[in-house]
């Protein structure tokens, strides 16, 4: 009796399934190790540069108040600032130690950079006395004059996600008060800009808001308020006469 052999037929290569399959399997290794790396090299690179998101908000603020601190009486005149950026005249060490040493008075102008989400601080060193304030109205200060020599730019704070400055008055009542009743609590007037034609001197306090987001990880940020106060003795305005002068500031 005669056996039948049945031979089945050899499978060569791959089903299209197959492929599919092992190419998605590819594609899901081949992200997951991407993520990884490129997570680990940001890592890196922010632990290489030592970046702080809370150091760096210190840094600033203790900068920017010592800046208030010292600045100079007679040149509240040409004191002036909008939302994002201000300028005054200080009396400080420049922080380009390597040009000069020693306190100068120095021309000090702090701006917010948003394309670049940083916030730099420009100083130049004064050489000749300040122009003085015009008694003209309506007539600004021809700033021309004020003659500068060195100059320098820094970046004092980066990350900067949102930046603002608004300028603190404390107004005296406009009715007198009586001397036997307690003192009733200021309500501040908040501006956002600061005009030299106001001609009301040193606001009582500049605050700063901003911002910072971390650099390894967006979704941190870091929100910074400070008040620095101005220790410069301010003129004394009733909040009907300094809310004449300041007009459509309000």
């Amino acid at each position: 009796m005669k056996k039948t052999l049945h031979r089945g037929h050899d499978r060569a290569g791959f089903t299209l399934m197959e492929v599919m399959v092992a190419s998605i399997l590819i594609t899901v290794v081949m992200t997951s190790v991407y993520v990884l790396f490129n997570s680990t090299i940001t890592s890196w690179k922010t632990v290489e540069r030592g970046y702080d998101v809370h150091k760096e908000g210190r840094n600033f603020t203790e900068l920017f108040q010592r800046e208030v601190n010292n600045l100079l009486p007679e040149a509240e005149h040409l004191f002036t600032g909008e939302d994002e950026e201000l300028t005054m005249f200080v009396v400080s060490e420049p922080l380009e130690v390597d040009e000069t040493s020693g306190k100068h008075l120095l021309r000090v102008r702090y701006r917010y950079n948003g394309g670049r989400n940083e916030v730099v601080r420009e100083e130049a060193l004064v050489e000749a006395a300040l122009p003085q304030p015009t008694n003209e109205e309506g007539r600004e200060i021809d700033r021309t004059r004020v003659k500068v020599g060195h100059e320098e730019e820094y970046v004092v704070a980066e990350n900067v996600t949102d930046f603002e400055l608004r300028y603190l008055w404390l107004p005296l009542p406009d009715e007198p008060r009586d001397k036997l009743a307690p003192p009733a609590p200021i309500d501040p007037l908040v501006l956002a800009e600061h005009r030299e034609l106001w001609r009301v001197g040193y606001p009582h306090a500049i605050e700063v808001r901003m911002t910072l987001q971390d650099p390894g990880d967006k979704k941190k940020q870091f929100a910074v308020k400070t008040v620095a106060q101005i220790h410069v003795h301010p003129k004394e305005w009733t909040r009907r006469r300094l809310t004449e002068r300041v007009g459509s500031a309000l």
